[in-house]
C-alpha cells in the first residue's frame, strides 16, 4: 500500500472576483492623508500671450460641440462659461482648476490631501542680484510665487484664499497685472522654483550640497533669483522670510509642508512657445555645475535661442533641494493647452519636459472635458505611491507540517487613476542586522526605510539583475509619481518601484515572447484547458486582445517592438495573497536534488492566475524553468469581457456618484492551499 500526498489550490469565490463587489475597498487609495506626507505641488501658469489673446479664445458653442453626447462634459461647459459666449484661454484654465480643486478637495466628501502653491511668469521685470546680494541688472524675468505651497484643506483658509485668487485672476485676465512680460521664459521660472523648494544641490554635487561659495542669488540656496521689486504686489508674502522678499521661505521650513516627508511636483500649464533662455546665464543649469548635451532634448536646445525647460526638468528630477537625509527632487508634469492652433515646437518642448522630469504629459486642444480630466488625472496620479500593500507570504513545506523557509514573497501594486495598475511579485528574506531581525534584500542589506516604513529606493529583490545594463530597459518611461531616484532607466536596483525587477523582469526577459503559453477554460466548462491563440480568439476577444493577454506589446508601449513582451506584463496583486509551497527539501539537504522546490501561486488583476518557481537565484529549476520564471498561467473566461478595457487603459476610474465606474478584477480573491492524502 502506498500513500500519495497531494496539494490542491482553491481560489475562494473565484467567480465573485469578477464582480464589482470589491470596488469599494480601493476608495482608500483615492482619499486624503496627512499633510506631512501629502505631495507638495507648485502650479506654474503660463500667463504669456495666448493666456488672454482673442485669437485663442474659447467659444462656448464650439466647446459644447466637442462634448458630443457626454452630459457631464456639457455640465462642465455650462458651469465654466455661465452666460458668457466666449472666454479667454487663461479664464478657461483658472476656472477649470477651481472646479477640480472644489471636486477633489475644497468641497469633496472625501478630499485628497495636497500642499498647493501657484507660480506666475512676472508681468514686469525684477532685479538681478549677484550671490553677495548686490544689484547687477534690472531686467530680471523669472517666476513669482503667487501662492505659497500650503496645505489645501477642506474648510481651511488656504482653500478659501486659493479659490478666491483664481476668481480674481479670472476677472482681470486682460489686465497688465496678470499678463507676463514679453521676454518671459521657462528657464528662469524653473530656476526660481528650484530655489523656492530649497535649492540645496545639483546632480553634480549629489546630496552633499553645493560649496558655500556657490550659494546665493544666482547660485544655490533659497535666496531669490530675481527679487520681485515691481511685481511685489502680486506675490504671496508667505512665500518669503521677510518683507524684503530676497529669501524664500521654502516648504521644508514649514511645519505643515515638508519636502523631506513627501514628493515635490511642478505642474507647468503651457500656453505659448516661450522666449529663449539666454537672457541670463543663470537660466542655464550648466552654470550650477550640471553638464549636459542637447541629445534627446527638444530641437531648440542646440540653437542660439534654446528653450531649456526640459533640461531644467531633468535637473530638477535628479537634484536634491533639501539638506535633509536622502534625496528630495522635483518632478515636472505638463499640460499643453491650445485652442485655434497647435504649436509643434511647444508640443515637443512640453512632451520633453514631462519625459525628462519623470512626469505625465497632457494635451488639450479646445476640449474642456479634456482639460478638467487632465487636472484631475494629475492630482490623482501624484497621490499614487509605490508600495507593497498585499500580504507577505512564507513558503510552507508540503512534507512537514509547520516547516517554513526563510523566503518572503510580497505581492505589489501601485494605485492609478486608470483601470490597469502596475503589479509585481518580489522576494526578500529575514536576517539579523545589528542584533535585530529585519527584512533584507538579495544582497543582505536592510530593505525597509525605518522612517517611512516602505521598501528603500536602492535595494535589490531576488530575481532582479545584479548590475545595470548597457541599454536601460526603462528608457523613455514616464514614472507616474516621480519615481524612481535610483537608475530610472534600469531594472537594477528595483527598490520601491513596482514595475522594476523581480517576477515582472523574469517575464520580460523570457524569450521568445510569442512562445509564452496562457491557458484558459472552454466557455462550456473547465474539464480541460485550452491555450489562448490569436489565430482563433475566443469571443469576445480579438486577435490583438489575445496577443496582449499572452503578453505581447501590441500597442507599442515605450516604443518597444510589437513582438516583444510588453512593459506592463504583470498586473496588480491587490487582494490576492501569494501562497508559497515547498515541494522539496531544505537548504541543508545533502542531496542537491532534495533542495527547496518552492512554487508560488497567486492571482492578479491582469486576469492571470500564475505559478512561479519561487526558488532563490542559484536554486533548483522546476521542470525546465529556473528560479523566478513562470511555470504556468491561466486566464479564466469570466475575465474576457474586461480585457479590452484593461488593455486600452483609457477610461479613468470614478469613485464618486453620480456615475461611478468599477475597476476590473481578475483572479484576485484569496488563494488557499489544502493538503490531503489518500491510499491506493
Amino acid at each position: 500500500m502506498k500513500q500519495r500526498k497531494l496539494v490542491s489550490l482553491v481560489c475562494s469565490a473565484l467567480l465573485a472576483v469578477f464582480t464589482p463587489a470589491l470596488a469599494e475597498d480601493i476608495n482608500l487609495f483615492n482619499t486624503g492623508y496627512s499633510s506631512s506626507s501629502a505631495p507638495n505641488v507648485l502650479i506654474l501658469l503660463d500667463n504669456t500671450s495666448n493666456w488672454s489673446a482673442n485669437n485663442q479664445a474659447w467659444n462656448k458653442n464650439t466647446v459644447m460641440t466637442k462634448c458630443g453626447l457626454d452630459e457631464k462634459c456639457k455640465g462642465y461647459v455650462n458651469q465654466i462659461f455661465g452666460g458668457a459666449t466666449s472666454l479667454t484661454q487663461g479664464q478657461v484654465e483658472v476656472a477649470s482648476l477651481k472646479l477640480v480643486l472644489n471636486e477633489l478637495v475644497c468641497q469633496a466628501e472625501e478630499p485628497i490631501a495636497v500642499n498647493l502653491g501657484m507660480m506666475l511668469l512676472p508681468p514686469s521685470k525684477g532685479t538681478y542680484k549677484n550671490n553677495a546680494g548686490t544689484q547687477t541688472d534690472n531686467s530680471g524675468v523669472a517666476g513669482v510665487i503667487r501662492r505659497a505651497v500650503l496645505p489645501l484643506v477642506k474648510g481651511g483658509s488656504h482653500c478659501a484664499n486659493y479659490l478666491s485668487d483664481l476668481d480674481t485672476i479670472f476677472g482681470t485676465i486682460t489686465s497688465p497685472t496678470f499678463k507676463a512680460d514679453s521676454s518671459a521664459n521657462y528657464g528662469g521660472a524653473m530656476f526660481e522654483a528650484f530655489k523656492y523648494f530649497g535649492g540645496h544641490s545639483s546632480p553634480a554635487y549629489g546630496t552633499a550640497g553645493a560649496p558655500a561659495a556657490a550659494v546665493g542669488h544666482i547660485g544655490f540656496g533659497n535666496k531669490t533669483f530675481a527679487t520681485p521689486d515691481a511685481n511685489a504686489g502680486i506675490v504671496d508674502p508667505l512665500a518669503y522670510v521677510d518683507d524684503t522678499k530676497k529669501t524664500f521661505k521654502s516648504p521644508d521650513s514649514s511645519s505643515s509642508t515638508n519636502v523631506c516627508g513627501a514628493k515635490n511636483f511642478l505642474l507647468v500649464v503651457g500656453n505659448t512657445w516661450p522666449n529663449g533662455d539666454k537672457g541670463s546665464d543663470a537660466y542655464d543649469p550648466s552654470n550650477l555645475g550640471y553638464s549636459y548635451t542637447c541629445t534627446g532634448f527638444n530641437p531648440s536646445c542646440s540653437t542660439s535661442q534654446p528653450r531649456l525647460g526640459d533640461v531644467w526638468s531633468r535637473f530638477l528630477a535628479n537634484t536634491d533641494v533639501s539638506p535633509a537625509s536622502g534625496q528630495q527632487s522635483i518632478y515636472t508634469h505638463t499640460i499643453n493647452v491650445y485652442q485655434a492652433s497647435q504649436d509643434e515646437s511647444q508640443t515637443k518642448l512640453l512632451k520633453s519636459m514631462a519625459s525628462h522630469g519623470r512626469g505625465n504629459y497632457y494635451e488639450v486642444g479646445g476640449d474642456l472635458g479634456g482639460l478638467i480630466d487632465s487636472f484631475k488625472s494629475f492630482f490623482k496620479s501624484i497621490a499614487a505611491v509605490n508600495t507593497a500593500f498585499s500580504s507577505a507570504s512564507l513558503p510552507v513545506s508540503v512534507n512537514t507540517q509547520g516547516t517554513y523557509l526563510n523566503q518572503v514573497y510580497i505581492g505589489m501594486f501601485r494605485p492609478n487613476i486608470n483601470p490597469r495598475w502596475p503589479g509585481n511579485l518580489k522576494q526578500y528574506k529575514i536576517d539579523r542586522v545589528g542584533g535585530t531581525l529585519k527584512l533584507v534584500d538579495a544582497d543582505g542589506l536592510p530593505a525597509i526605510d525605518s522612517d517611512l516604513g516602505f521598501i528603500k529606493d536602492d535595494v535589490r529583490s531576488y530575481w532582479t539583475p545584479k548590475s545595470t545594463t548597457t541599454t536601460g530597459y526603462w528608457t523613455g518611461m514616464t514614472w507616474p509619481d516621480g519615481m524612481p531616484n535610483e537608475n530610472p532607466t534600469q531594472d537594477y536596483p528595483d527598490g520601491n518601484v513596482v514595475e522594476k525587477g523581480a517576477q515582472s523582469y523574469m517575464l520580460r526577459v523570457a524569450a521568445p515572447a510569442a512562445n509564452r503559453v496562457v491557458n484558459s477554460c472552454p466557455t462550456t466548462g473547465c474539464g480541460s484547458f485550452i491555450e489562448l491563440n490569436p489565430g482563433s480568439p475566443p469571443a469576445p476577444l480579438t486577435a490583438d486582445d489575445v496577443r496582449w493577454a499572452i503578453g505581447l506589446n501590441v500597442d507599442g508601449e515605450l516604443g518597444k517592438p510589437v513582438t516583444a513582451i510588453r512593459p506592463s506584463i504583470h498586473g496588480d496583486v491587490l487582494h490576492s495573497r501569494p501562497v508559497a509551497i515547498n515541494f522539496g527539501g531544505d537548504d541543508n539537504a545533502v542531496d542537491s536534488t532534495d533542495k527547496p522546490k518552492v512554487v508560488v501561486f497567486y492571482g492578479g488583476n491582469d486576469g492571470i492566475l500564475r505559478a512561479v518557481n519561487g526558488n532563490r537565484e542559484g536554486g533548483l529549476d522546476i521542470g525546465s524553468k529556473g528560479p523566478g520564471h513562470e511555470l504556468w498561467a491561466l486566464m479564466a473566461p469570466e475575465f474576457f469581457p474586461h480585457v479590452e478595457k484593461v488593455r486600452k487603459n483609457s477610461s479613468p476610474l470614478i469613485f464618486e456618484p453620480p456615475a461611478p465606474t468599477e475597476k476590473p478584477y481578475g483572479i484576485d480573491g484569496p488563494i488557499s492551499a489544502h493538503k490531503y492524502s489518500e491510499t491506493g
